[in-house]
């Protein structure tokens, strides 16, 4: 498998190491819409305060 590296700027994330980077090993990406087609239709599960 290969190495991956998860880049998140959102520092108010817990997960966030408070530069660029996301601690988590994997990310959940939900929607915002039934059928996503564009950034803004989408988020990050993975998130929490």
């Amino acid at each position: 498998m290969n190495s991956q590296q998860i880049n998140c700027n959102v520092r108010s994330c817990r997960h966030n190491d408070q530069g660029q980077s996301c601690t988590l090993s994997s990310i959940n990406v939900g929607n915002t819409a039934p059928t996503p087609h564009r950034c803004a239709d989408t988020e990050c599960d993975s998130f929490e305060e």
